[in-house]
């Protein structure tokens, strides 16, 4: 024990000895609490860096999923563009069609037009 401690406990007696055990007590605890303290903030600190690297897990794989999405619409996108192109052709292709055929058409009355007036006039004469 320090000397110190002995002189104290010889000079105040009773009352020295239990204010000496209060001092002792308090110290032991403030380091008790000290000790407490430092682990508290050590499992704190972990305890952040484990949410940090789950943030981090959950960010990677929300990019990965948000690339793959984009990856696709822009997949879809060229497959409806493409078929739109596609369509489009198939329309104006059918489209010169029905002119030929209108247009055919028409020449096919106008002969028959000129055909049954040259018989009508046949049959008057």
């Amino acid at each position: 024990m320090d000397p110190t401690w002995v002189s104290i406990i010889e000079s105040y007696g009773p009352l020295g000895i239990s204010a000496a055990f209060v001092a002792w007590l308090y110290i032991k605890e403030t380091q008790k609490r000290e000790k407490l303290i430092a682990s508290f903030q050590e499992q704190i600190r972990e305890m952040q860096d484990r949410c940090d690297a789950q943030m981090e897990e959950t960010r990677a794989r929300y990019d990965v999923v948000v690339e793959r999405y984009n990856a696709e619409r822009d997949t879809l996108l060229q497959g409806v563009t493409s078929n739109l192109s596609n369509t489009m052709q198939g329309l104006h292709d059918v489209n010169e069609k029905i002119e030929k055929v209108g247009s055919a058409v028409s020449t096919g009355l106008s002969e028959m037009r000129q055909h049954y007036a040259a018989l009508e006039a046949r049959r008057n004469q």
